[in-house]
């Protein structure tokens, strides 16, 4: 992975990317991370913004199905 420009690497998404491509189904991850004023020190520092993650990742949810049942997004 040093060969990726990003600080942090999806494992979960990649590993149900992998999945997804055997059985040859479609895939569509959401996934949120929070980058706080300051490092992580306790699980109280990342729980601090996850109402905020959880509304925005609800927004991205609404908006996917919104798209698939447009058709601008199309699952085959």
């Amino acid at each position: 992975y040093d060969a990726i420009d990003a600080d942090m690497v999806d494992m979960e998404t990649f590993a149900c990317l992998r999945a997804c491509q055997l059985f040859g189904v479609p895939l569509i991850g959401l996934r949120g991370i929070s980058d706080g004023a300051a490092d992580l020190r306790h699980v109280n520092d990342w729980m601090e913004y996850l109402h905020i993650i959880d509304e925005k990742l609800a927004a991205a949810v609404g908006l996917l199905e919104q798209a698939i049942e447009s058709g601008a997004i199309r699952l085959a």
